[in-house]
């Protein structure tokens, strides 16, 4: 029966100006998702479907997304990962700029690609690959929960199902921005106990000094310790070497010299004993949007 009305909406449109083509065929599409939707006995195939109109819909009518959300027929997805994400794609389009409208649709793909199919590489690595770009802007990464973790188990389970993906990726401009969280030296393969020094001085580090403006701390392989710390605005207040802190390697971790007394920091998992790397404590962690 749906199928029939959605036939009768496309012959209805053929002379139609271009933008009520799309709004009409966005609606057909629409339509379509929300009869699927409302399929008792609903099956992994059906959700998929569901997801599949949805992104059609919504790719040729973005106000379809607001009407979707106070849906009834979607009540059943609401709150769910992908839904979110779904939705927030398609509501977050306006005013940006074009490579990150970009990634914001390649996302957008991803979600239904996983839907349909959570067991595929390709998927899994789309959805790392394009939520990593959607970090590129700050205001996003709560929306579209694009976590540093929710990136990285997309990556990691997308390795899993193919481990050949774990060279591309490593490659891949758009994971550039976590090359220096602790997570990325894990997926390169290296190891606390072998490659300690190689890790302390490939992530960077948020130093808990007691001031509410972190401190993010490089360790270099001279021993010189440079640091940068910023506003709330995020104006640099600090930014270079710090005068007099040094730092050296120890079997458990680093001993930094702060200029006045000596710290040991242990490698513990994935972070150093009160410091913390650098992605976990920027904002958009999944704690602090939780809060805001």
């Amino acid at each position: 029966m749906i199928e029939h009305v959605v036939s009768l909406i496309a012959m209805a449109v053929v002379a139609a100006p271009d933008a009520l083509v799309a709004s009409t065929s966005g609606r057909a599409h629409y339509a379509l998702a929300a009869g699927r939707a409302r399929v008792e006995l609903r099956t992994s195939q059906t959700r998929a479907e569901v997801y599949a109109e949805l992104e059609r819909a919504f790719s040729l009518d973005p106000t379809l997304a607001a009407r979707a959300e106070d849906d009834p027929d979607f009540l059943s997805e609401h709150g769910s990962t992908e839904w979110e994400r779904l939705i927030s794609t398609t509501l977050s389009l306006e005013g940006l700029p074009p490579d990150t409208a970009d990634a914001i649709r390649r996302l957008r793909a991803a979600v239904v690609a996983v839907v349909a199919d959570p067991q595929s590489a390709q998927a899994q690595y789309e959805l790392a690959a394009a939520l990593a770009l959607s970090r590129r802007e700050p205001e996003l990464i709560c929306r579209l929960r694009a976590y540093e973790g929710e990136v990285f188990s997309a990556l990691n389970r997308a390795v899993a199902l193919d481990p050949k993906l774990r060279a591309r990726a490593l490659k891949d401009p758009s994971f550039s921005r976590l090359h220096r969280t602790i997570k990325w030296q894990w997926l390169r393969g290296l190891e606390a106990k072998r490659d300690l020094r190689k890790i302390l001085e490939s992530v960077d580090w948020v130093f808990d000094d007691g001031r509410p403006e972190a401190l993010s701390v490089r360790l270099s392989a001279s021993g010189q310790v440079k640091g940068w710390r910023r506003d709330l605005k995020g104006e640099a207040l600090i930014s270079g070497p710090l005068i007099g802190w040094r730092w050296r390697l120890k079997p458990e971790g680093a001993l930094i010299f702060d200029g006045t007394r000596e710290h040991l920091m242990v490698l513990e998992g994935d972070w150093l004993s009160s410091v913390v790397p650098n992605d976990w404590y920027q904002f958009g962690s999944a704690a602090e949007c939780e809060v805001f």
